[in-house]
This record gives C-alpha cells, sequence and structure tokens, in this order.
C-alpha cells in the first residue's frame, strides 16, 4: 500500500494539484483506518476492507493520470 501510494505520489506526469489532492485522501484515509483500530469489533475486516478499497483508488488514479498524460499534445 505504501509503495503504491509513493508511487502515484512521486509520479513526474501528476500536477502539483493533484499530489495535493492525492496526499489529503492518503491522510482521510488513514483516519479512516486508525477509526477501524480504535473501534476493534470486526476490526479485521475492517481493516482489510479499507486497504483493498484504497488500493483500489490509488490504481484508478494513477490510470487517469496516464491517460491524462497520453491526452497532452
Amino acid at each position: 500500500m505504501r509503495a503504491a501510494f509513493r508511487r502515484l505520489r512521486d509520479e513526474a506526469s501528476i500536477t502539483e494539484s493533484q499530489r495535493e489532492a492525492l496526499v489529503e485522501d492518503q491522510r482521510r484515509w488513514v483516519e479512516s483506518v486508525d477509526q477501524c483500530w480504535r473501534a476493534r469489533e470486526k476490526m479485521r475486516n475492517c481493516v482489510k476492507n479499507s486497504q483493498e478499497q484504497r488500493f483500489q483508488q490509488l490504481q484508478s488514479r494513477a490510470a487517469i493520470y496516464k491517460t491524462i498524460e497520453t491526452l497532452k499534445p
């Protein structure tokens, strides 16, 4: 997860505003995982589902950025 986030964050083709939005999304995601840990009930499923969802979000965002890059003149 950390590696996927860092690869996307460090991607040269994304704009500074995209990078800032990505970092803010990651911060919110970390907070949601922290809530899972504090809840203790069904914690394993909460954390697992949150990680899977975040990884898919990072993959989707990476695909969008690559698509945008290919459309540039």
